[in-house]
């Protein structure tokens, strides 16, 4: 219309990358269209929001970076003051209040990446902490109760681990992923792991979301498994969680993407950091053996008995933490995992 522009929004534009790694020139064709759409002599504006250690990724598609450098805008992180509005203007809305000593002791205790997320994730858990007691305004002992470091299972005998440390806000995030995970059962267990590890890589050593549709997942951990796995799922998108998308109120079907609502949870979770590592370390291996698998075939790569009882400890945990063969078909290689076993 005369007298009108469009402002087109990409949002999570690191998301890009991954996706062209499956899709490349359904990638491109969109990348092109954004550049010719910001270029063409027509009031149309493109912004694009991406995670700055991603930019350098950019040089993957043919005069992005040249139309980035003109436009670019780092987002500074907020002063003190501005830190102090973000907590307590939310909660004046809704009629909230929080104690003006606890406010100062939020910001000073901010530190790392991810601030915003876990600021905003640690402010709602104390929120409805404070709400379900019948208050209006948060305490200081609602920030020690969210915010303690996390003291692990029931031990036999009903008594916990005694957290040490002080109460920190980095500690938010993984205190609730760890709470939800701690009451599943074992075998509930066994599947949130396979769950979040089918939700995230690790790629040229940068952790990046996966989403799913939800058959793809149950193919992870078998149809008998269904059920159970739904249930792993809405533990952890539940109102007052929602570390996984879709929201708590939508229902799933086997097309439903399932994803990581946002990337510090894998950053927080100390858990999850662990089973990255784990599964880093299994796939490497797994590599390996694919490789010497091949080289057999041609007359080589025999194992001696060191590398067979190393084989058989792979063997063992790969067994027991996934589906083999649906996880060796996932990263990939050479050849199966059968041809390995």
């Amino acid at each position: 219309f005369d007298g009108q522009a469009l402002l087109l929004v990409v949002d999570q534009f690191e998301e890009i990358f991954r996706y062209r790694q499956k899709n490349v020139d359904e990638a491109e064709a969109f990348i092109s269209l954004l550049l010719r759409s910001a270029s063409e002599d027509v009031p149309i504006y493109v912004v694009i929001t991406m995670r700055s250690d991603f930019l350098g990724n950019l040089v993957a598609f043919f005069g992005l970076p040249e139309a980035v450098n003109r436009g670019i805008y780092l987002t500074p992180r907020l002063g003190p003051d501005q830190l102090k509005s973000v907590i307590t203007s939310p909660l004046a809305l809704v009629g909230g209040e929080i104690d003006p000593v606890l406010v100062g002791k939020l910001v000073n205790t901010l530190e790392g990446e991810d601030e915003l997320p876990i600021m905003q994730h640690a402010l709602l858990r104390m929120w409805n902490r404070t709400c379900e007691a019948g208050r209006a305004c948060i305490e200081p002992e609602d920030f020690e109760a969210v915010c303690a470091p996390h003291s692990g299972p029931v031990q036999s005998g009903g008594a916990h681990r005694v957290p040490q440390g002080q109460p920190r806000l980095s500690n938010a995030i993984d205190n609730h992923a760890s709470e939800i995970y701690d009451s599943l059962s074992s075998q509930s267990q066994i599947l949130a792991r396979r769950l979040f590890l089918a939700l995230v890589e690790r790629r040229d050593g940068r952790d990046v979301r996966r989403p799913q549709a939800l058959k793809q997942l149950v193919e992870e951990v078998g149809e008998p498994e269904r059920i159970n796995l739904l249930a792993v799922i809405d533990a952890f998108r539940g109102q007052h969680a929602g570390f996984l998308l879709p929201p708590a109120n939508d229902l799933l079907a086997d097309p439903t993407v399932i994803d990581i609502s946002h990337e510090s949870l894998f950053r927080q979770w100390h858990l999850l950091q662990r089973w990255l590592k784990e599964e880093e370390l299994d796939a490497s291996e797994l590599k390996e053996w694919q490789q010497r698998a091949a080289r057999q075939k041609e007359g080589g790569g025999w194992l001696d008995q060191y590398d067979c009882a190393r084989a058989q400890r792979w063997l063992t945990r790969v067994n027991e933490r996934t589906k083999p063969g649906v996880w060796a078909r996932r990263h990939g290689g050479p050849v199966t995992y059968a041809e390995v076993e």
